[in-house]
């Protein structure tokens, strides 16, 4: 991996904000790391994709939570932190995921 201590850091740091973790919780979001973070030691930013069950929460509660979740990353972060979105659904049909080569990024 890229940069370990960087990830390591930017997963410490999300499980100490726990309404954030709550949500994640409550509503199966899963994340998952891709791009330059996995490859590169000093990575221009931070690809993180945000997969979502469109039966547990509404569009516009993901869309409010994704930028509550980004706005805290990159206020902590040294680097640019952009977040990907995709329904469980969207991931199957398109397979980002595998095509990819993302990698969990664990939380809690």
């Amino acid at each position: 991996m890229g940069n370990p201590i960087l990830i390591t850091c930017l997963q410490q740091r999300m499980n100490e904000n726990k309404q954030l973790i709550a949500c994640i919780k409550e509503y199966e979001i899963n994340f998952y790391l891709f791009g330059s973070i996995l490859h590169k030691e000093n990575p221009r930013d931070i690809d993180l994709l945000m997969v979502y069950n469109q039966h547990l929460i509404s569009i516009k509660s993901v869309l409010n939570l994704k930028n509550e979740i980004v706005n805290y990353l990159n206020g902590i972060s040294p680097i640019q932190v952009d977040l990907l979105l995709l329904s469980l659904e969207e991931e199957l049909e398109v397979n980002f995921i595998k095509s990819e080569k993302a990698v969990d990024f664990d939380l809690y």
